[in-house]
Parts: structure tokens; sequence; C-alpha cells
């Protein structure tokens, strides 16, 4: 199984796949993130950038929730002072590649288009 290891300050961290059984709370989590994020679609990026602030604030305690469970920290150990902005998008980042979700995304949206199984993709239909 492939992994990635993240440098922190204090420590390495490995970032293995995320077991099947756990994506319920993950996805339960990322509702939460996305809601709040599809009002950017219509945005132009300095009103994003202004708006930057707000979203951190507001969705940091489930960033954090997020990672604990997709990574072996804790949600103590992500909430402690050391660990910015750098250490989550880093650890986010490793997350993404070792699961292979943009390969993940690419393919649904690939079969979406194809006029024979998009009902059974697009499920907003």
């Amino acid at each position: 199984m492939k992994t990635i290891t993240v440098k922190l300050d204090d420590k390495e961290v490995e970032i293995s796949k995320l077991p099947i059984g756990r994506y319920p709370e993950v996805i339960k989590l990322g509702k939460e993130i996305f809601v709040y994020f599809s009002k950017f679609d219509t945005l132009d990026i300095e009103t994003i950038i202004a708006e930057l602030p707000t979203v951190i604030e507001t969705n940091i305690p489930t960033f954090i929730k997020l990672l604990a469970i997709t990574t072996p920290l804790t949600e103590e150990e992500l909430s402690k002072p050391e660990y910015g902005l750098f250490e989550f998008v880093e650890l986010t980042i490793a997350v993404v590649e070792v699961n292979r979700y943009i390969d993940i995304y690419n393919r649904i949206k690939k079969v979406s288009a194809h006029p024979v199984l998009s009902p059974v993709v697009n499920l907003t239909k």
C-alpha cells in the first residue's frame, strides 16, 4: 500500500490509504465544508481572498476533525499551536494524493459524461 510521509516540526507522519469504512464520517464532514465553499463558484478572486479569514475561522474545527479521521493524528495533536496553515495544507495534499482523489474525480467525471452511464453516475437528476 502506498504511503506518503509528511514532515512536521516535531515529527514525521505517515499518511496511508483511508479504509472504506471511514468514508461515511469523511463525507458527512465534507458536506459541511463544501456547502460553505459552494458560494465561491460565482465570486471573483478578490472577494474569495477577502473572505478567506472567515472561511478559515468558520471551518478550521471541521478541517481538524477531517484530518483526525484521514491521518494518524488526533484532534488534540492537530490543535497544537505549532501547527499552522502550511502543515494543514501539507497533510491535506498527502491525503488527497495517497487516496487518489483526483483520479477518482476524473473517472467519475468521464463516466458521467457518457450518455448511457450518466443517469447512473449523476445522482442529482
